[in-house]
């Protein structure tokens, strides 16, 4: 039970990271849904997320360009991600 309550704490402290990044960094509605009050996090963990979601949202992109819309993104691991909701 305790490894199952540090993965939900794990998804807990990120989603919190993400939205905290983006306040100042981009543009992603969804996360409010997920986190009722921000935080504010450090700057550098700020830009961190930022990089991060920027290099998915290329690499998705690229894939759907080539691939078209008859495609699945299956995202393993993902925890309270917005990716769907972004996309669509």
């Amino acid at each position: 039970i305790q490894k199952k309550l540090n993965v939900a704490r794990t998804n807990d402290e990120s989603v919190v990271s993400k939205r905290s990044a983006a306040r100042e960094y981009f543009a992603d509605p969804f996360l409010a849904h997920f986190v009722r009050k921000p935080a504010k996090r450090a700057a550098l963990i700020n830009r961190g997320y930022y990089i991060r979601r920027q290099s998915v949202m290329i690499a998705v992109e690229h894939f759907l360009n080539q691939h078209g819309s008859a495609c699945q993104i299956v995202s393993l691991g993902a925890g309270f991600d917005t990716l769907f909701f972004v996309l669509s």
